[in-house]
């Protein structure tokens, strides 16, 4: 085989499907597929588009869900804060989204096909590197891939149930900048065995674009669990 081409078994094996239908194509079925004309904010896009009229990667169905807190860095910078009423040792501001989606590609690399994706992204409004102290942006790398929608909604409530607990750890790594220490390297890890006290997460926003589940009761409550 020249270098560069894809194999047979690639091409023959089911590398995409359709979210809207459930229809899965080959590889070589969906570089073939029509390609049709699409705006995206005033540009012109060309898109593969299902026999069903879904458009690939345009239409990806998605459940996003929003959620705030702030952050201090220790008990101890909690009570400062709160003995000082606000005037030293400001908490930190997150913000941040649980996104499940329909990946449309199989992520299942030779295997049971996985086209379901769920994620925690996060981010501190810049926060992170307006000082010295922060020196780095928060990121997080909670990710989950399942096989079906039923399965990725539920750890998709479990991400958010952990969050609306306090189950989670923000860490960090000590490093040098300017000739002194500071804190850098944000990361956000979410688990049943962590427990983070005297926080207050709360849930902003729930969004589904697309996602239709009837087998799986989830109902989100506004507001944040204290």
């Amino acid at each position: 085989m020249k270098e560069g081409m894809l194999s047979n078994d690639i091409i023959r094996e089911k590398m995409f499907q359709c979210p809207n239908c459930m229809k899965e194509y080959t590889f070589d079925e969906w570089f073939n597929m029509l390609d049709t004309l699409q705006m995206t904010d005033g540009t012109p896009e060309k898109t593969k588009t299902c026999t069903c009229g879904h458009r690939f990667y345009m239409d990806k169905p998605k459940h996003q869900t929003y959620y705030k807190f702030t952050h201090h860095i220790t008990v101890l910078h909690w009570l400062f804060n709160k003995l000082s009423l606000g005037r030293y040792c400001k908490p930190v501001q997150i913000d941040g989204m649980v996104s499940a989606v329909h990946l449309e590609m199989n992520h299942g690399f030779g295997g049971k096909p996985i086209y379901w994706e769920v994620m925690v992204f996060a981010d501190a409004e810049n926060k992170l590197t307006d000082s010295d102290e922060f020196g780095y942006r928060l990121e997080s790398y909670c990710e989950r891939r399942n096989y079906s929608m039923e399965l990725i909604e539920a750890d998709h409530k479990e991400y958010v149930d952990w969050l609306k607990a306090g189950k989670y750890l923000i860490e960090y790594q000590l490093r040098k900048k300017d000739g002194k220490l500071c804190r850098g390297g944000w990361i956000l890890s979410l688990r049943e065995e962590y427990q983070r006290y005297f926080h207050n997460v709360c849930i902003t926003d729930d969004q589904k674009i697309g996602w239709n589940l009837n087998d799986v009761t989830f109902a989100l409550e506004k507001g944040g669990l204290r």
